[in-house]
């Protein structure tokens, strides 16, 4: 089930850089979060009170509710949420992909030059990758 939710910009910018992990959520209307859940989260602006068009994917790998013991109130739920490095991925290639839409443009007679700039925004693509992939963590060997 994916469930699509209003997020403020300071939060946002915390999920999509990977420095936030979890949402604490209010359940409306009864609503019930599982684990393997999908959140879609929709930057909102509350001062324009208008949706800026930023939106990022999550899966929920965990739910912690029903316990007001802890302070939780009932009808709340913090839910954990997956690190997507991807964010950071398809953000690099769309921007490559609008830099060679300006590059064939403006170099229609040089088609060499618009290729050698793929292939070295190609490079960049892949350097990122690898260093992203350093900071995830390892696996558990189990």
């Amino acid at each position: 089930m994916a469930h699509e939710k209003k997020i403020y910009p300071q939060y946002f910018d915390e999920i999509r850089a990977g420095l936030k992990n979890f949402e604490l959520r209010k359940k409306d209307d009864g609503e019930t979060y599982l684990v393997g859940d999908e959140i879609i989260l929709k930057e909102w602006d509350p001062e324009t009170k208008e949706y800026t068009g930023r939106q990022t994917k999550r899966t929920i790998t965990y739910v912690l509710s029903h316990c007001p013991e802890f302070g939780l109130k009932d009808g709340y739920a913090i839910l954990g949420l997956n690190d997507n490095t991807t964010d950071i991925l398809n953000e690099i290639q769309r921007i490559i992909d609008n830099k060679m839409e300006m590059l064939k443009k403006e170099n229609e007679d040089q088609g060499e030059t618009a290729v050698n700039m793929a292939y070295l925004m190609n490079c960049g693509l892949n350097m990122a990758k690898g260093i992203i992939s350093v900071f995830q963590p390892e696996p558990d060997p189990d």
